[in-house]
């Protein structure tokens, strides 16, 4: 055989156990299993490489176990309760979105809450900083994307002032999508003045470095809860409309 021939060969072999592990691997929705092998088949060498960075489950063992020791510490948070009679409430047109979202998570949909739809991205951070200034108990914080701008830094101002006078503060921001901050004197500003801080999803070491810079395992959430009783939610992060500091993925 030519040495061309044993390089066919080879790759040949090589893509053939890749599309067999791609089919026989446990625990995968069959329709990504089909997507995969039909993404192997028609790209043989480009697609091995996806799926040795994107499809295989090790490189993601890491974040899988930290997940799962997160929800089992906080599965006796999670118990429904009453859930019974609640949806049946609701106007049938509703029912639909309500139902979706309880399927997706373990919590279940609550009475007697208000709704309010803010005028712009700025106005919706004056609020914020305005319920964090106001703050008795508790401010919990989860961004993606925290950059160390106007809006940005106002917030930062504003948990470094409930934390002094008393109130847990604990804040959460993607160790990739907030790096910036993470690595900042706003950062160390929080913690000094009594902010409980956590760097979400920090980068491993090895080949799984790899599997940090995926964008579908970062922490994508923007959540505030204040005093148990105010939430924002939503598409927002943490920055200014014009997104300069990161200024390629800007609006």
């Amino acid at each position: 055989m030519t040495p061309h021939s044993v390089f066919v060969l080879v790759v040949a072999l090589l893509q053939f156990g890749v599309i067999v592990r791609a089919i026989m691997i446990d625990g995968r929705d069959p329709y990504s299993r089909l997507a995969w092998v039909m993404a192997l088949i028609a790209l043989p060498i480009l697609s091995s490489v996806a799926y040795a960075i994107f499809g295989e489950p090790w490189m993601t063992s890491r974040f899988r176990r930290k997940a799962n020791r997160s929800f089992k510490q906080l599965g006796h948070l999670l118990v429904s309760t009453g859930r019974e009679d609640r949806l049946d409430r609701l106007p049938k047109h509703f029912m639909a979105p309500f139902k979706t979202c309880e399927a997706i998570g373990p919590s279940v949909a609550t009475e007697g809450n208000t709704v309010e739809l803010t005028a712009d991205s700025l106005h919706a951070i004056d609020m914020l900083v305005a319920d964090i200034a106001g703050a008795r108990d508790t401010v919990h914080i989860s961004f993606y994307i925290w950059l160390t701008d106007h809006s940005g830094l106002k917030v930062v101002e504003a948990i470094c002032g409930a934390a002094a006078r008393g109130v847990r503060c604990r804040i959460s921001a993607d160790a990739i999508g907030s790096r910036a901050l993470i690595h900042s004197p706003s950062w160390k500003k929080m913690k000094v003045s009594g902010a409980q801080l956590c760097a979400s999803l920090s980068s491993p070491k090895g080949l799984s470095s790899i599997a940090a810079l995926r964008l579908d395992l970062r922490n994508h959430r923007k959540i505030v809860v204040i005093d148990n009783l105010i939430t924002y939610c939503g598409s927002q992060n943490c920055a200014d409309p014009e997104f300069l500091i990161k200024a390629r993925y800007a609006p």
